[in-house]
Parts: structure tokens; C-alpha cells; sequence
């Protein structure tokens, strides 16, 4: 009697030490997959023509860069990345490359939502109305402020029911439309976390902004960061959309 107690005894200690050392094994493969998450990309562009480094800052050459910046590359590849959705509020938008991805990025289903500056809707070389012309929504409100963000938000939030149907309805004529060889093609990617990304900063989405001003750019996934910015990129949409209803009506 007291050998199969003792035998209880051992067991239910294995079992205890397995349960812990277990728990332990699978919360720490936890906390490392969320500390290999946390994203914090932070670029100065500036007229030194060295490139140097420290642990979570990239000091960009702007010189040897052939005129497409390090730092405009990974905002197109986060845009290539997108799977749901991309929101901006951005001021001045003429970078063709980051016209095209955005387009790109619609066409394969994502939701886009784009709110500009009504100053610069009819700037040189803007890429709203591309961008419009493509179905994609682009929303400006007629104030004596100027609408003048530049950020960008990337997978932070899931499609509306709305915003789905859209979606399946656009990748079904997309790729009746586009050749195999088309549809093949693949895109510079990079990792997005579960809860996305804000790309924000003080340039405007301009070359001059990317390659010839003292300027700098954020990318992060830092939650406080990513609910401030999406609190506020859901104001402005919505005080826009109210803003084009009052215009509509006052225009009967």
C-alpha cells in the first residue's frame, strides 16, 4: 500500500514538473514570438553622403541611393504586404511608384481608403485621381486648414462585410483580365504582425520629400501608436464623408 503511494506520489510530481517545464517552454516561445514581432523602423534622410548605424536608428545615404530611397522601397513593400486593408491620410502624393502599388493593392482585393489636402487635389503629377480613376476612394473636404498627415496605415483593421463583397467582386474581373504569367507575378513582400503597421513621418509623398529634404519616417506596430492613428484616420473619414453629403445636398 505505501509502494503504490509512493508510486502515486512520484508520478503526480513527474506529471507537475512536465505540466511547469511545459508551461514555461510554451510562454516563453510566446514572449519570444511577440518581442520578434514588435516592428519600431525609424529613417533620417540628410546631405551626408555616409551611411551609418545604431541599434534602432538607419541613417540613409541619400546619394548613392539611384533616386528611390531605401526608405520609399519599404513603404511599397509594406503596401505589396497588404492582405486587408491600407487607410492613408497623406497631404502631397506625386510618387507614381506608391501610386502603382496602392492600385495594385486594390486590384488583388485590399480596401483602400485614401483622405488628401483639397489645396493639392489638382497638384503636378498628384496621384489622386489615378487613384480615384481606378475605384479607389479618395476623399478631400473644403476647410481653410489644411489636411496635412502623412501617415499610413497597413492591415490594422478587417474588412467591413461591405468591403469584402467589393473585394471578391474586384479579384474575380481582375483576374478574368489578367493573363496566368500576370497573375504569377510576384511582388516584394515583407512581414506584417497581426496587427499591422503605421508608416508615418514628416515627409510628403514626394521625391523631393524621399530623396532631397531633412526628413524622416516611422514604420511601428506599437499598439498605443496603431489606436491613436486609427481613432484618427476614422474621424477624418468620417467627418469627410459627412462634409461631401452636406455638399451634395447644398448643390441641388
Amino acid at each position: 500500500m505505501k509502494m503504490n503511494l509512493h508510486v502515486k506520489c512520484v508520478a503526480v510530481g513527474s506529471f507537475g514538473t512536465l505540466a511547469v517545464g511545459t508551461l514555461a517552454y510554451f510562454t516563453h516561445k510566446y514572449l519570444k514570438s511577440r518581442k520578434s514581432e514588435d516592428i519600431m523602423e525609424v529613417y533620417f534622410t540628410h546631405d551626408t553622403c555616409e551611411e551609418q548605424h545604431t541599434k534602432n536608428v538607419k541613417y540613409l545615404s541619400i546619394s548613392e541611393l539611384d533616386f528611390f530611397p531605401r526608405q520609399l522601397t519599404r513603404i511599397v513593400n509594406y503596401i505589396n504586404s497588404a492582405t486587408k486593408t491600407i487607410d492613408a491620410a497623406v497631404y502631397l502624393f506625386n510618387v507614381k511608384q506608391l501610386g502603382e502599388a496602392m492600385i495594385q493593392a486594390y486590384e488583388r482585393g485590399v480596401a483602400v481608403r485614401i483622405v488628401g489636402c483639397s489645396s493639392m487635389q489638382g497638384a503636378t503629377g498628384t496621384q489622386f485621381g489615378d487613384l480615384h480613376r481606378h475605384g479607389i476612394p479618395v476623399l478631400f473636404k473644403s476647410t481653410t486648414m489644411c489636411m496635412h498627415h502623412k501617415f499610413c496605415l497597413v492591415d490594422t483593421r478587417d474588412q467591413t462585410e461591405k468591403e469584402k463583397r467589393d473585394s471578391q467582386r474586384r479579384k474575380s474581373r481582375i483576374n478574368r483580365s489578367k493573363s496566368k504569367e500576370d497573375q504569377s507575378e510576384k511582388l516584394p513582400t515583407v512581414h506584417i504582425p497581426q496587427n499591422g503597421v503605421c508608416i508615418t513621418g514628416s515627409c510628403n509623398w514626394t521625391m523631393q520629400g524621399f530623396s532631397s529634404n531633412w526628413e524622416n519616417l516611422i514604420i511601428t506596430n506599437n499598439q498605443k501608436i496603431l489606436s491613436g492613428f486609427r481613432k484618427e484616420f476614422d474621424r477624418i473619414w468620417s467627418d469627410f464623408i459627412a462634409a461631401q453629403q452636406v455638399t451634395n445636398t447644398d448643390s441641388r
